[in-house]
Protein backbone atom coordinates (compact mmCIF):
# COMPACT_ATOMS: atom_id res chain seq x y z
CA UNK A 1 0.00 0.00 0.00
CA UNK A 2 2.82 2.43 0.83
CA UNK A 3 4.26 2.09 -2.67
CA UNK A 4 0.85 2.67 -4.23
CA UNK A 5 0.24 5.83 -2.19
CA UNK A 6 3.75 7.11 -2.86
CA UNK A 7 3.12 6.79 -6.60
CA UNK A 8 -0.19 8.54 -6.16
CA UNK A 9 1.42 11.50 -4.45
CA UNK A 10 4.09 11.64 -7.14
CA UNK A 11 1.38 11.83 -9.81
CA UNK A 12 0.22 15.18 -8.38
CA UNK A 13 3.62 16.85 -8.54
CA UNK A 14 3.69 19.53 -11.22
CA UNK A 15 -0.05 19.19 -11.77
CA UNK A 16 -2.19 22.36 -12.06
CA UNK A 17 0.74 24.78 -11.62
CA UNK A 18 -0.29 28.01 -9.96
CA UNK A 19 -3.52 26.52 -8.69
CA UNK A 20 -6.60 25.14 -10.41
CA UNK A 21 -8.67 27.23 -12.81
CA UNK A 22 -10.87 28.82 -10.15
CA UNK A 23 -8.00 30.45 -8.31
CA UNK A 24 -6.74 31.86 -11.59
CA UNK A 25 -10.17 33.31 -12.38
CA UNK A 26 -10.84 34.70 -8.92
CA UNK A 27 -14.11 34.48 -7.02
CA UNK A 28 -16.36 36.79 -9.06
CA UNK A 29 -15.33 35.40 -12.43
CA UNK A 30 -15.65 31.81 -11.18
CA UNK A 31 -19.17 32.49 -9.90
CA UNK A 32 -20.19 33.76 -13.34
CA UNK A 33 -18.49 30.89 -15.19
CA UNK A 34 -20.18 28.21 -13.09
CA UNK A 35 -23.50 29.98 -13.27
CA UNK A 36 -23.28 30.01 -17.05
CA UNK A 37 -22.35 26.31 -17.10
CA UNK A 38 -25.28 25.59 -14.79
CA UNK A 39 -23.42 22.95 -12.77
CA UNK A 40 -22.27 24.68 -9.56
CA UNK A 41 -23.72 27.47 -7.42
CA UNK A 42 -20.67 28.80 -5.58
CA UNK A 43 -22.49 31.27 -3.29
CA UNK A 44 -25.04 28.55 -2.51
CA UNK A 45 -22.28 26.17 -1.51
CA UNK A 46 -20.78 28.78 0.81
CA UNK A 47 -24.18 29.41 2.40
CA UNK A 48 -24.83 25.70 2.93
CA UNK A 49 -21.44 24.24 3.79
CA UNK A 50 -19.17 27.01 5.06
CA UNK A 51 -20.86 30.05 6.62
CA UNK A 52 -22.92 28.22 9.30
CA UNK A 53 -19.91 26.29 10.62
CA UNK A 54 -17.24 28.97 11.11
CA UNK A 55 -17.42 30.56 14.56
CA UNK A 56 -15.44 33.83 14.46
CA UNK A 57 -12.16 33.66 16.39
CA UNK A 58 -12.89 30.11 17.58
CA UNK A 59 -12.92 27.71 14.63
CA UNK A 60 -9.70 26.13 13.40
CA UNK A 61 -10.42 25.23 9.78
CA UNK A 62 -8.56 22.80 7.56
CA UNK A 63 -8.78 22.53 3.80
CA UNK A 64 -7.37 19.43 2.10
CA UNK A 65 -6.15 20.43 -1.36
CA UNK A 66 -5.86 24.18 -1.75
CA UNK A 67 -6.78 25.12 -5.34
CA UNK A 68 -4.40 28.06 -5.00
CA UNK A 69 -6.30 29.33 -1.97
CA UNK A 70 -9.64 29.81 -3.74
CA UNK A 71 -11.74 28.25 -0.97
CA UNK A 72 -9.43 29.20 1.91
CA UNK A 73 -9.83 32.86 0.95
CA UNK A 74 -13.60 32.52 1.19
CA UNK A 75 -13.46 30.60 4.49
CA UNK A 76 -11.15 33.15 6.12
CA UNK A 77 -13.67 35.92 5.36
CA UNK A 78 -15.72 34.45 8.22
CA UNK A 79 -12.80 35.09 10.61
CA UNK A 80 -11.90 31.64 11.91
CA UNK A 81 -9.21 31.41 14.55
CA UNK A 82 -6.99 29.84 11.93
CA UNK A 83 -7.19 28.52 8.36
CA UNK A 84 -4.82 25.72 7.34
CA UNK A 85 -4.40 24.98 3.66
CA UNK A 86 -2.95 21.47 3.32
CA UNK A 87 -1.59 20.22 0.01
CA UNK A 88 0.84 17.61 -1.30
CA UNK A 89 2.29 20.23 -3.63
CA UNK A 90 4.53 23.04 -2.45
CA UNK A 91 3.33 26.57 -1.76
CA UNK A 92 5.34 27.82 -4.72
CA UNK A 93 3.49 25.38 -7.02
CA UNK A 94 0.00 26.28 -5.86
CA UNK A 95 0.58 30.05 -5.42
CA UNK A 96 -1.36 29.83 -2.15
CA UNK A 97 0.61 32.42 -0.16
CA UNK A 98 1.07 34.76 -3.10
CA UNK A 99 -2.66 34.77 -3.76
CA UNK A 100 -3.39 35.36 -0.08
CA UNK A 101 -1.15 38.42 -0.13
CA UNK A 102 -2.72 39.77 -3.31
CA UNK A 103 -6.44 39.11 -2.83
CA UNK A 104 -8.32 41.89 -1.05
CA UNK A 105 -10.33 39.46 1.08
CA UNK A 106 -7.23 37.89 2.63
CA UNK A 107 -4.31 40.31 2.60
CA UNK A 108 -5.39 41.76 5.97
CA UNK A 109 -5.91 38.29 7.48
CA UNK A 110 -2.54 36.70 6.77
CA UNK A 111 -1.99 36.01 10.47
CA UNK A 112 -4.85 33.50 10.33
CA UNK A 113 -3.53 31.58 7.31
CA UNK A 114 -1.12 28.66 7.31
CA UNK A 115 0.20 26.41 4.56
CA UNK A 116 0.88 22.77 5.34
CA UNK A 117 2.94 20.94 2.72
CA UNK A 118 2.07 17.26 3.10
CA UNK A 119 4.48 14.47 2.25
CA UNK A 120 2.02 11.60 2.68
CA UNK A 121 -1.49 10.76 3.83
CA UNK A 122 -0.73 10.71 7.57
CA UNK A 123 -1.38 14.37 8.46
CA UNK A 124 1.28 13.83 11.12
CA UNK A 125 2.10 17.55 11.41
CA UNK A 126 -1.34 18.26 12.85
CA UNK A 127 -1.74 17.80 16.62
CA UNK A 128 -4.56 15.52 17.71
CA UNK A 129 -7.97 16.98 18.62
CA UNK A 130 -7.34 20.46 17.22
CA UNK A 131 -9.38 20.83 14.02
CA UNK A 132 -12.99 22.09 14.19
CA UNK A 133 -13.91 22.16 10.52
CA UNK A 134 -12.73 20.48 7.30
CA UNK A 135 -13.51 21.42 3.71
CA UNK A 136 -12.33 19.75 0.53
CA UNK A 137 -13.65 20.31 -2.99
CA UNK A 138 -12.41 18.81 -6.28
CA UNK A 139 -9.73 16.86 -4.43
CA UNK A 140 -10.97 13.47 -3.24
CA UNK A 141 -12.39 12.83 -6.69
CA UNK A 142 -8.73 12.57 -7.77
CA UNK A 143 -7.67 10.31 -4.88
CA UNK A 144 -7.95 6.53 -5.05
CA UNK A 145 -10.22 4.64 -2.70
CA UNK A 146 -7.16 3.38 -0.82
CA UNK A 147 -5.85 6.94 -0.46
CA UNK A 148 -9.26 8.22 0.59
CA UNK A 149 -9.55 5.60 3.34
CA UNK A 150 -6.06 6.45 4.55
CA UNK A 151 -6.98 10.14 4.75
CA UNK A 152 -10.23 9.40 6.61
CA UNK A 153 -8.46 7.15 9.10
CA UNK A 154 -5.62 9.57 9.82
CA UNK A 155 -7.80 12.67 9.88
CA UNK A 156 -10.20 11.39 12.54
CA UNK A 157 -7.87 11.76 15.58
CA UNK A 158 -6.93 15.28 14.46
CA UNK A 159 -10.53 16.44 14.89
CA UNK A 160 -12.21 17.85 17.94
CA UNK A 161 -15.45 16.20 18.98
CA UNK A 162 -18.25 17.95 17.11
CA UNK A 163 -16.06 18.84 14.12
CA UNK A 164 -17.93 19.15 10.82
CA UNK A 165 -16.48 18.01 7.51
CA UNK A 166 -17.63 18.70 3.94
CA UNK A 167 -15.90 16.51 1.37
CA UNK A 168 -16.73 16.42 -2.34
CA UNK A 169 -16.25 13.03 -4.01
CA UNK A 170 -16.94 11.52 -7.42
CA UNK A 171 -20.10 9.44 -7.69
CA UNK A 172 -20.94 7.62 -10.95
CA UNK A 173 -24.69 8.07 -10.44
CA UNK A 174 -24.41 11.85 -10.20
CA UNK A 175 -21.53 12.53 -12.57
CA UNK A 176 -23.08 11.26 -15.77
CA UNK A 177 -21.28 9.57 -18.63
CA UNK A 178 -22.03 12.53 -20.90
CA UNK A 179 -20.50 15.01 -18.45
CA UNK A 180 -17.43 12.86 -17.88
CA UNK A 181 -16.71 12.37 -21.56
CA UNK A 182 -17.23 16.07 -22.26
CA UNK A 183 -14.93 17.17 -19.44
CA UNK A 184 -12.24 14.57 -20.17
CA UNK A 185 -12.39 14.26 -23.95
CA UNK A 186 -8.68 15.01 -24.39
CA UNK A 187 -7.47 12.60 -21.70
CA UNK A 188 -6.34 9.12 -22.76
CA UNK A 189 -7.95 6.18 -20.99
CA UNK A 190 -11.33 7.86 -20.57
CA UNK A 191 -13.05 6.46 -23.64
CA UNK A 192 -14.93 3.63 -21.88
CA UNK A 193 -17.20 4.92 -19.12
CA UNK A 194 -17.82 1.46 -17.65
CA UNK A 195 -14.09 0.83 -17.31
CA UNK A 196 -13.57 4.25 -15.72
CA UNK A 197 -16.33 3.61 -13.16
CA UNK A 198 -15.01 0.18 -12.21
CA UNK A 199 -11.41 1.34 -11.81
CA UNK A 200 -12.07 3.26 -8.59
CA UNK A 201 -8.85 2.12 -6.92
CA UNK A 202 -6.54 1.67 -9.89
CA UNK A 203 -3.12 2.95 -10.81
CA UNK A 204 -2.55 6.70 -10.52
CA UNK A 205 -2.09 9.07 -13.41
CA UNK A 206 -1.96 12.87 -13.27
CA UNK A 207 -5.40 14.33 -12.60
CA UNK A 208 -7.39 11.11 -13.09
CA UNK A 209 -10.80 10.58 -11.47
CA UNK A 210 -11.80 7.80 -9.06
CA UNK A 211 -15.51 6.98 -8.97
CA UNK A 212 -15.80 4.92 -5.78
CA UNK A 213 -19.13 6.64 -5.08
CA UNK A 214 -21.25 7.52 -2.07
CA UNK A 215 -21.92 4.02 -0.76
CA UNK A 216 -18.26 3.03 -0.51
CA UNK A 217 -17.19 6.41 0.84
CA UNK A 218 -19.87 6.55 3.52
CA UNK A 219 -19.25 2.94 4.58
CA UNK A 220 -15.53 3.68 4.93
CA UNK A 221 -16.21 6.88 6.90
CA UNK A 222 -18.52 5.05 9.31
CA UNK A 223 -15.92 2.33 9.82
CA UNK A 224 -13.48 4.97 11.10
CA UNK A 225 -16.00 6.51 13.49
CA UNK A 226 -17.58 9.33 11.50
CA UNK A 227 -21.29 10.08 11.53
CA UNK A 228 -22.83 10.85 8.14
CA UNK A 229 -25.04 13.90 8.61
CA UNK A 230 -26.02 14.24 4.96
CA UNK A 231 -24.84 12.04 2.10
CA UNK A 232 -25.16 14.90 -0.36
CA UNK A 233 -25.40 18.33 1.23
CA UNK A 234 -25.40 19.99 -2.19
CA UNK A 235 -27.92 18.04 -4.28
CA UNK A 236 -29.19 21.11 -6.13
CA UNK A 237 -26.05 23.22 -5.60
CA UNK A 238 -23.43 20.98 -7.22
CA UNK A 239 -25.07 19.04 -10.02
CA UNK A 240 -22.13 16.79 -10.95
CA UNK A 241 -20.67 15.58 -7.64
CA UNK A 242 -21.93 15.00 -4.09
CA UNK A 243 -20.57 16.89 -1.10
CA UNK A 244 -20.74 14.65 1.96
CA UNK A 245 -21.35 16.21 5.37
CA UNK A 246 -19.65 14.22 8.13
CA UNK A 247 -19.21 14.87 11.84
CA UNK A 248 -17.08 13.51 14.62
CA UNK A 249 -19.62 12.75 17.32
CA UNK A 250 -19.05 12.02 20.98
CA UNK A 251 -19.38 8.35 21.87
Amino acid sequence: MKKKLKKEIESFQGLWPGGFSRSKMGWDAAVVAHRQAGTLDLPGLVDKCIAPYIIPNETLALEIGTDGGFWAAKIVEFDPKGMIGADIRSDSETNFSRNMRNWSSTKDRLDRLYYLWLEDFTLSALPDETVDYVFSFDVFCHISFTGTKEYLKNLYPKLKTGANLFIMIADPDKYTEVAFIQNNKNRPGTEDWEVVKDDYDGDPSPGRWYFYGLDRFCAAARSYGYTIIEEDACKSICLESPVVHLRKEAF
